[in-house]
């Protein structure tokens, strides 16, 4: 008697406990998808509130060490807004899958440097760097044909060196890795590591590099269908003139901006292309300031009409004044050209007067 009160007994508790394990999956998949749902719609409190509840329910079904906790300690680290939690999350889901040697290492430590430099803080310079460097060494050590997220976290890398020629090897990566073992070809990848090398080139004073990768920018597009096509081309159009006219090719340069200037004026007064409107300006200004002879009255004229782009609203984000100091020394440098006989004071003056917000005058 005692021995079936034993089995029914433990039968029973076998009932209750799979009962329990039943429960607890299915609140763990419900607050799963409201993490999902709470994600579509913006609300990453919701979203990150509901992650949370479902990691107590899979640290309870599938224990610390489980793929299916350390994938809920990834979603929270790309769902928080906090850098200690972000490093935390996707540190555990790294020590997860660093027992079990699976690939997906390379895209945690990726992925968490994405977030990290997302934040904008200087303080956490060194933890983005270090897991990029980290992801892009695992991708390239194993293979594992992620060749996309191997040329971003080089170009990421990049994006964050201060010495010219440490940034120039790490987009000399990107661009060789993106030319080589990239199956997608992708279209948006491609146009930036262009961007970035052509921009560098600028930078660093190397004028007829950046004109051959922008120009090379600028082929590559002709030969795409894709909708932002014009968009791209405008963007080839304006840098490949602006190499140009640093490098005295004035009229070359002129004829290369205004055709990019002709698609910015149609989307003048949309918002779409202000950044960019006011950077053909300043190099449609640079260009006809080393013309042959230069044209003063075009560089005043463009000049004014790329700060209008900004000065036309009441204030100045901080990525606005940003942007103003770059379109500053361009538009100096065209000055200087366009009137040598004139001092670094009366440029001054002049562009004083053209760049004050509406909200300021």
């Amino acid at each position: 008697m005692k021995k079936w009160v034993m089995f029914v007994m433990a039968v029973m508790a076998v009932v209750i406990m799979a009962m329990v394990y039943k429960s607890c999956s299915m609140e763990l998949e419900d607050y799963l998808e409201l993490a999902e749902t709470f994600h579509e719609r913006g609300a990453y409190d919701r979203e990150l509130f509901n992650l949370e509840k479902a990691l107590e329910r899979a640290l309870k079904i599938y224990g610390p060490e489980a793929l299916e906790t350390a994938d809920i300690y990834r979603k929270i680290g790309l769902a928080s807004r906090d850098s200690d939690v972000i490093a935390e999350s996707f540190g555990n889901a790294i020590a997860i899958y660093g027992l079990t040697g699976k690939k997906e290492l390379a895209h945690l430590y990726y992925e968490r440097g994405m977030r990290l430099m997302e934040l904008d803080r200087d303080y956490l310079v060194d933890q983005v760097c270090q897991n990029l460097e980290a992801a892009a060494m695992l991708y390239e050590t194993y293979g594992y044909g992620c060749s996309d997220e191997l040329c971003q976290s080089y170009l990421a890398l990049a994006r964050l060196e201060e010495d010219g020629g440490e940034r120039w090897a790490y987009l000399e990566k990107a661009g060789s890795h993106f030319w080589e073992i990239s199956k997608a070809n992708s279209w948006e990848l491609g146009n930036g590591i262009y961007r970035a090398m052509g921009t560098h080139c600028l930078n660093e004073g190397m004028y007829e590099e950046a004109f051959e990768i922008f120009n090379d920018m600028l082929i590559r597009a002709e030969d795409s269908s894709r909708e932002d096509t014009r968009k791209v081309m405008a963007e080839a159009q304006y840098m490949s003139g602006a190499a140009l006219a640093l490098l005295y090719k004035g009229e070359e340069g002129i004829e290369r901006i205004e055709e990019a200037m002709a698609y910015y004026e149609m989307l003048r007064g949309t918002g779409k292309s202000d950044r960019d409107g006011a950077l053909a300006c300043s190099f449609l200004a640079l260009a006809y300031g080393s013309a042959d002879p230069p044209s003063q009255e075009k560089v005043l004229a463009y000049g004014e009409k790329a700060l209008l782009y900004y000065t036309v609203r009441d204030s100045l984000s901080s990525e606005d004044e940003k942007e103003m100091e770059y379109i500053e020394e361009i538009l100096e440098t065209a000055y200087d050209r366009a009137f040598p006989e004139r001092g670094e004071w009366d440029f001054y003056r002049w562009y004083r007067n053209y760049s004050q917000p509406k909200g300021e005058r």
